[in-house]
């Protein structure tokens, strides 16, 4: 089980998991900041990173082999992104309801991979499993508030926009590196007892 979940494949690639948090942290941070202030070139920029982010997440996934047992969750959550990216592009909204929506329902799905993801960690180290389903639930709940009460936000709703991608961002460098952690590990102790070759 553990050969199948954290192998050495993970090691190489491992910094595709963080580059794709830290996007979206960085992403919550400009949001918040309201350093594009216009409506549209907001829309572009998001339309750009989520472009990005669903490459980095295909290419992470395809990268890991059969090892991986969350393969396919991560190249569904990669188009899943990249589509969400071409959708915000396409839809060239002018309400931030919508916009809102569309981020919403990112964020829940991406909560619930984190979720599926810390379940795995669980099972392996589970003071960090419990934090990653805790965060994963909260990333739901901030997804869900997007899609279903965007009005509790009023005027500060593209500031909670931010703050929710900034928190995914925090959420899947968090998941990330207790795989790469438990991976390193799990490497070390093949090692040691020779059960099988690095």
């Amino acid at each position: 089980m553990v050969k199948r979940l954290f192998s050495k494949n993970f090691l190489p690639f491992g910094f595709f998991p963080f580059l794709t948090g830290f996007f979206l942290a960085c992403t919550g941070i400009f949001t918040m900041l309201d350093i594009i202030e216009d409506l549209n070139d907001l829309l572009h920029f998001y339309s750009l990173v989520f472009f990005g982010i669903g490459a980095l997440e295909i290419i992470y996934a395809l990268q890991m082999k059969k090892e991986n047992s969350n393969k396919k969750w991560n190249i569904a959550l990669g188009i899943f992104t990249a589509s969400i990216g071409l959708i915000i592009q396409t839809e060239q909204t002018h309400y931030v309801e919508i916009l809102s929506f569309y981020i919403g329902i990112l964020l829940i799905f991406r909560s619930t991979i984190s979720f599926n993801l810390g379940l795995d960690v669980l099972s392996h180290a589970p003071h960090k499993g419990i934090i990653a389903l805790v965060s994963s639930f909260i990333l739901f709940g901030l997804g869900g508030m997007l899609v279903w009460k965007p009005e509790l936000f009023k005027t500060s709703q593209i500031s909670w926009i931010g703050i929710s991608l900034l928190y995914s961002g925090f959420v899947n460098i968090y998941i990330y590196d207790a795989f790469k952690k438990i991976s390193t590990q799990a490497v070390v102790d093949y090692k040691k007892n020779h059960f099988v070759n690095i």
